[in-house]
């Protein structure tokens, strides 16, 4: 807009759909930490509800493992990649089966557990 000049009257038309629009994506809910849960009843990694927020993980992310239900897992997923894995102070003996993944971050087991990876 030029120096000087007012905004029209019908300018905020445009402006208030514009800004609401902005808000709701700022606002998003980022998909939770992808930790481990169990609470499908199955070890595999594409079933949703074996994760905290209930979605399968996706992109690379990094991963946690936490308790002692279903220790026994399997990548059966797309996922090629994670940024890191974190095996939670609770976490039991797990055991990481299925599709190779590429590791761009770190392995930290913070539990007292082996893991087998």
């Amino acid at each position: 807009m030029a120096r000087g000049k007012k905004m029209q009257s019908g300018s905020w038309l445009v402006a208030a759909p514009v800004s609401a629009l902005l808000a709701t994506v700022l606002c998003w809910p980022a998909q939770a930490a992808n930790t481990w849960d169990g609470g499908a009843g199955t070890g595999n990694w594409n079933d949703a509800l074996n994760w905290d927020n209930d979605l399968v993980p996706t992109g690379t992310p990094s991963l946690t493992f936490a308790g002692g239900v279903q220790t026994s897992t399997t990548n059966n997923t797309g996922l090629t990649g994670v940024g890191g894995l974190t095996f939670a102070a609770n976490a039991g003996s797990f055991v990481l089966a299925g599709n190779g993944l590429t590791l761009s971050g770190n392995v930290a087991n913070n539990s007292s557990s082996t893991q087998a990876i």
